[in-house]
């Protein structure tokens, strides 16, 4: 039996008080073979383009706590292969260099920056076994599978959490939103704190095809 587990948006170091101990958890009961993560998993607020607050703390020491939380997620998932789908907030980085026209030849790699393991491939989306995964496509909106051809799963909505079938003559395909890991009531949060949906903390689990 082939078990994927999907880490939704976690958006360290803000994420819920619970995180670590809920993955540990899930891993233990899942067991999975393979684990996906769907982006977002560093916020870099510091960073941000929205106003910020007075009271954030600085890049470095946002970074430096975001790489404690990725050391201690890679002590739990242990050597199980990662699939790293890169979000729109480990893009930050990038984005707020080329404002002021730095070249990313000048920029260090993620994976030095927040100390990735080795073995983590990372990329914008990977299709593992039959199924596409990114952090999100907005082109696509609802109707991934559809525009794919295959099953999907999509994070960054953070309040939608949510598996949903489509048919076909020949074929059933499902696409799900994994829902959110982040801490509403942290600052990094805040420019979203007057939305009536919050953040549905939540791992997705795809046993031999079949989410739940």
């Amino acid at each position: 039996m082939s078990r994927i587990l999907v880490l939704p948006d976690v958006h360290l170091p803000f994420q819920q008080k619970t995180f670590l101990k809920d993955l540990k958890t899930v891993v233990q009961k899942v067991r999975p073979d393979k684990i996906v993560i769907i982006g977002d998993l560093v916020d870099s607020n510091a960073i941000s383009r929205h106003t910020p607050n007075a009271d954030s703390e600085d890049a470095t020491t946002e970074f430096m706590r975001a790489r404690g939380g990725i050391a201690e997620i890679n002590r739990i998932l242990g050597k199980r292969p990662v699939f790293y789908c890169l979000g729109n907030h480990e893009m930050r980085l990038s984005k707020v260099a080329s404002t002021v026209r730095i070249p990313s030849m000048c920029l260090n790699d993620l994976k030095d920056i927040f100390n990735i393991p080795k073995h983590w491939k990372m990329g914008l989306d990977f299709v593992v076994d039959g199924i596409y995964f990114v952090h999100y496509r907005s082109t696509a909106g609802g109707k991934a599978a559809a525009t794919y051809g295959m099953s999907t799963v999509m994070g960054h909505m953070h309040a939608r959490c949510s598996i949903e079938y489509s048919q076909t003559p020949v074929k059933t395909y499902w696409q799900a939103f994994t829902g959110c890991y982040a801490d509403d009531n942290s600052l990094a949060m805040r420019y979203a704190s007057e939305s009536a949906r919050k953040s549905v903390p939540a791992f997705l689990c795809i046993e031999d095809g079949q989410p739940r």
